[in-house]
């Protein structure tokens, strides 16, 4: 690492140390742990938010669900919905499958990437449904998304879907042959 890299590179400092670091680190370390002294483990509402609805994804039963669909349709902030799609994704749950669908149609293409990644991880034919709508999505981002959860989800059925998808999106399918032609060379490099 440069010199000048380093400089960038903050480390917590306790509030006794006396050395200069960055006020932004300091401020924020000073004020965790604070709310950890105080018994007040919560950083911010934000954060209790997100812990409440990974929660209610948790609890994996139909009051929960309903509760998750009632807090979506009231209005989420995009920080809230990643960690509740993330926390879908790492326990799946079918009963959410429609409020999952729902927000893989969301306006901001983060929140739909993480809706189908939590959406693949379903089961065998929820994930060929995913990888579908990926490819049908107008975000290239989105689109090259498909072809990762075909890696993820491998079948005959997605495989057609995303060979159907490159061969529509010339753009797609020449970024991901360039990849590939990339790949072997920088693996060499490695081993030598």
């Amino acid at each position: 690492m440069h010199p000048t890299d380093m400089s960038r590179v903050t480390l917590w400092k306790s509030p006794l140390d006396r050395r200069p670091s960055r006020r932004v680190g300091w401020v924020l370390g000073t004020a965790l742990m604070l709310g950890v002294w105080s018994g007040t483990a919560s950083a911010s509402p934000m954060m209790d938010l997100q812990l409440e609805l990974i929660e209610l994804v948790e609890q994996d039963d139909e009051a929960s669900a309903t509760e998750l669909e009632t807090r979506v349709d009231d209005g989420l902030p995009p920080a809230a919905l990643s960690a509740m799609l993330d926390a879908c994704r790492e326990h799946p749950r079918q009963d959410l499958q429609p409020l999952i669908k729902d927000l893989a149609m969301h306006r901001a293409s983060a929140i739909r990437a993480r809706a189908l990644l939590a959406w693949a991880g379903l089961g065998p034919s929820q994930s060929v449904d995913a990888i579908a709508a990926a490819a049908d999505d107008a975000d290239p981002g989105i689109r090259r998304l498909a072809v990762a959860l075909d890696r993820l989800h491998p079948s005959d059925r997605a495989d057609a879907v995303v060979s159907e998808l490159l061969a529509q999106d010339e753009a797609l399918a020449e970024e991901l042959q360039e990849e590939e032609l990339e790949a072997p060379a920088g693996d060499e490099e490695s081993d030598s």
